[in-house]
C-alpha cells in the first residue's frame, strides 16, 4: 500500500509537469491467514453423512466376503480422514447381520487419487466408545 507521502509527492510532480506518465495505483486484497495442517495426521472426528456412507457402500461386499456374513443395516457412525498420496477414510459403522447379530466395526478406506475405493484395513468387533485412530487395524488384501 502506498504511503501518504509517496502520493503526496507525486502529486507535486504532476503539478509540475514532471511527470507525463498516468499513475495506476491497485489495492489488493489481504493475504488469507495461514493454517497449520497437520501432513498426513487424522482429521477431527466427523458425524457420518451422505458422503462418508457413500464411500462406506462401495466397500460393504468387500467387507461381508471378508467376514462371511451378510449386513442388514450397514451405517457411517462418524469417521475421520487422513489426507496421504490419496484419502484415508477410518470408519466407525454400526453392523447388524441376517441373525439379529449387532456389531461395531472399525474400517480404514482408502480412496485413491484416481477415484478407486478399497478396503484396507480393519477392526472387528470393537466397543462402541472406542475411539477412531490409526492403531489396531488388521490389514485387509484385495
Amino acid at each position: 500500500m502506498l504511503s501518504l507521502r509517496v502520493l503526496s509527492v507525486i502529486g507535486v510532480l504532476l503539478l509540475c509537469g514532471e511527470m507525463d506518465a498516468q499513475i495506476t495505483v491497485t489495492m489488493r486484497p489481504p493475504p488469507r491467514p495461514i493454517t497449520p495442517m497437520n501432513a498426513g495426521g487424522l482429521g477431527a472426528t466427523r458425524t457420518g453423512d451422505a458422503n462418508a456412507q457413500a464411500i462406506a457402500d462401495k466397500v460393504k461386499g468387500q467387507l461381508q466376503r471378508v467376514l462371511g456374513k451378510t449386513f442388514t443395516t450397514y451405517k457411517v457412525n462418524s469417521y475421520r480422514v487422513q489426507v496421504v498420496a490419496g484419502t484415508n477414510y477410518y470408519m466407525k459403522v454400526y453392523l447388524e447381520d441376517t441373525q439379529n447379530q449387532k456389531y461395531v466395526a472399525h474400517l480404514r478406506i482408502f480412496e485413491s487419487l484416481d477415484g478407486k475405493v478399497r478396503l484396507s484395513g480393519g477392526m472387528f468387533p470393537t466397543n462402541w466408545n472406542d475411539p477412531i485412530d490409526f492403531s489396531g487395524y488388521t490389514s485387509i488384501q484385495n
